[in-house]
């Protein structure tokens, strides 16, 4: 697989946002709307317009990640990193042999060297696990060195993640919507700044932790930061246009879906009383989103242009 493999803690923290992500989405899906709509989901995933938004929204995002990928693969053609091995194999090294057998040594004798010098357990090892380093050794497994492609792919995987959640997250008028949803604000706004900060090295001793290479120039921050807010912008772009022309009743329906207007003055029902109750965590979630907005944009100022 060309060598391609993430650094010791990448893989726990995308799958910490994408399960926190997806529980929340989960979550606010299970949570219906006071008011029932006369308007039905979709009962088929096989629907049109679910069936060629969910197509059209796989061909972004891997059409993303595909040219995220060469970029990346042109950046350390540009700007090389130290380099590593690539792959999985037996290597062999400081064979010692005695003057007889060094003559033509045979492949039992280079086996039964190597596997004496790399299994084995001297006193300075014992207190850092003799045997497994023997055992790599012995593998030749080379250390992870960061690379622009590996944090292509981190940082990509978990915008994605976010946006697909988010983009098809229906929301009104079937359950509650993204901004009702304080766990899924938070989320949501959580993997975006943190892409962002990632990809800014706003906090170096992050991306250091994480094993991330830092990327060289102005210029690929710029067409990095691009890229992500591109793949969300046509994955929107494209499930809306699929709801619009294939499934024209729900369309109308989220459109016109009543907000949570009703005053505190005129409470008729449990409904209304739920009605003013999502109408304040909107308000308070909003603040959320505005935040977030602020510090990515500080991210990117302080990141791309001030460095």
């Amino acid at each position: 697989r060309d060598g391609f493999r993430y650094g010791k803690f990448m893989w726990n923290v995308e799958l910490a946002f994408i399960t926190f992500v997806n529980q929340a989405s989960y979550a606010s899906s299970c949570m219906p709307r006071p008011r029932i709509s006369a308007v039905r989901p979709p009962q088929s995933v096989f629907h049109p317009s679910s069936a060629i938004s969910t197509f059209l929204q796989a061909a972004v995002h891997l059409i993303t990640l595909s040219v995220g990928v060469n970029m990346a693969r042109h950046l350390e053609s540009t700007y090389p990193l130290k380099a590593g091995r690539k792959g999985f194999h037996i290597k062999w090294k400081d064979i010692q042999t005695d003057p007889i057998s060094s003559q033509q040594p045979s492949a039992v004798h280079l086996l039964r060297n190597t596997l004496t010098q790399s299994l084995s357990v001297s006193s300075s090892d014992k207190g850092s696990g003799g045997l497994g380093m023997g055992i790599m050794k012995l593998l030749g497994r080379p250390p992870f060195h960061p690379n622009y492609v590996t944090n292509v792919v981190f940082i990509v995987s978990i915008f994605q993640n976010a946006a697909i959640s988010l983009v098809n997250h229906k929301g009104k008028p079937f359950y509650g919507s993204v901004l009702e949803s304080r766990s899924f604000c938070l989320g949501i706004s959580a993997a975006i700044a943190f892409c962002v900060v990632c990809v800014t090295n706003t906090f170096p001793e992050m991306n250091t932790l994480l094993e991330l290479a830092p990327f060289p120039s102005r210029d690929s921050k710029i067409k990095m930061i691009l890229l992500l807010f591109a793949d969300f912008f046509f994955a929107f772009l494209v499930d809306r246009l699929c709801v619009f022309f294939l499934n024209r009743d729900l369309w109308i329906e989220q459109v016109n879906a009543p907000s949570s207007s009703v005053r505190d003055d005129a409470l008729n029902d449990a409904a209304d009383e739920e009605e003013v109750v999502l109408k304040e965590e909107t308000k308070e979630n909003c603040l959320i989103l505005y935040a977030t907005a602020l510090f990515i944009s500080m991210c990117i100022f302080d990141g791309v242009f001030l460095s």
